[in-house]
């Protein structure tokens, strides 16, 4: 069984299962852009505002803390963990093959979140460069979320892949054709 979060603008989904079934599969009303837009007018965001923020997606998540095992292997995809994982591996311009499969601690999150939220959104692009580029202004309401989601599940790290929706999509179509032939 695996665990795998994809926090998008708009939504957060979360799906548990293994290559058969879904033990749990739920999309929250939490991303970045809502996040950002609903909590943080202030760019770089007040404690008060990060605060709120913080409470309201711990909220909106809470059913995780019973409907998933902790501690359980979890993959993050989308844009907030990868631009992460490269902010942690101190480059500038996105790598997939440096970026897939790599480790995000909780420390990681932690230390990275520290530096997002005392920076405006121009001082995050100087900071961080083109990795950051378009979503300089978001990252660290993802940061936010995504710390959330490990506090609840009790993860100590989550492994960082590349491989998203439209991967998924590509396999299940080969699959379904394959299938279809037989």
């Amino acid at each position: 069984s695996c665990t795998v979060i994809d926090i998008g603008g708009g939504s957060t989904e979360i799906i548990c299962g293994t290559n058969d079934i879904f033990y749990f599969k739920k999309s929250f009303n939490i991303g970045v852009v809502g996040i950002t837009e609903k909590y943080f007018i202030n760019n770089p965001p007040k404690k008060t505002e990060i605060n709120a923020a913080e409470e309201f997606i711990s909220l909106i998540t809470e059913e995780i803390t019973t409907s998933i095992s902790p501690g359980m292997k979890t993959f993050a995809v989308a844009g907030t963990p990868t631009t992460l994982a490269c902010i942690k591996k101190n480059i500038r311009y996105f790598s997939e093959n440096i970026v897939d499969n790599s480790i995000l601690t909780i420390e990681d999150v932690i230390d990275i979140s520290n530096d997002l939220c005392i920076l405006n959104k121009k001082e995050v692009l100087l900071k961080y460069g083109q990795v950051v580029q378009g979503r300089e202004d978001v990252l660290f309401a993802g940061c936010l979320i995504l710390y959330r989601l490990m506090m609840q599940l009790r993860l100590k790290e989550i492994t960082v892949s590349t491989k998203g929706l439209r991967y998924g999509s590509v396999i299940d179509y080969f699959t379904m054709r394959d299938i279809l032939k037989s």
